[in-house]
């Protein structure tokens, strides 16, 4: 994948390189996932690319929050979900509304955190995405559990 970053090919494959290094390297070194996070953003931004500029804004944000930065995290989470909101990738919303309901989570404002799971909830259902759904049952579960609801939390 370094490699084809790092050459002359087309914008495609570039950015597929981009995406799918930043995926892979993801929970192995942050610093990287940032940097050429970054490179990737500038590329996707260059050629228009909203898709791809929202995903590499998302997985910079949840570098920034595995990182412990989470003022950073919440930037370039917002940023995704801001155009993605602007677009029709429904299902790309709703993984971004997704990591900005674990933020909140993991700050404890349980209420955002609630608010953001639901939007992505939503989404993942317009699109039917099963697993995506499964994923927000699971993770909002965690937010009830916080909050002492027992009862929805099972």
């Amino acid at each position: 994948m370094l490699r084809i970053i790092n050459s002359s090919v087309s914008y495609s494959a570039k950015i597929k390189a981009y995406l799918k290094f930043s995926e892979k390297i993801g929970a192995q070194n942050f610093d990287i996932v940032i940097a050429s996070g970054v490179k990737g953003l500038q590329l996707a931004r260059t050629n228009g690319d909203s898709l791809s500029a929202g995903v590499l804004l998302r997985r910079i944000g949840e570098a920034y929050y595995f990182k412990g930065d989470y003022d950073a995290a919440a930037k370039y989470f917002y940023e995704s979900v801001n155009l993605f909101e602007k677009s029709k990738e429904k299902e790309a919303l709703a993984y971004s509304y997704n990591s900005l309901a674990k933020l909140y989570r993991k700050n404890r404002d349980l209420s955002r955190s609630g608010d953001n799971y639901d939007k992505a909830m939503a989404l993942f259902r317009s699109v039917g995405d099963s697993s995506g759904m499964a994923m927000i049952y699971n993770e909002s579960g965690v937010v009830y559990e916080y909050a002492g609801n027992y009862e929805q939390a099972a």
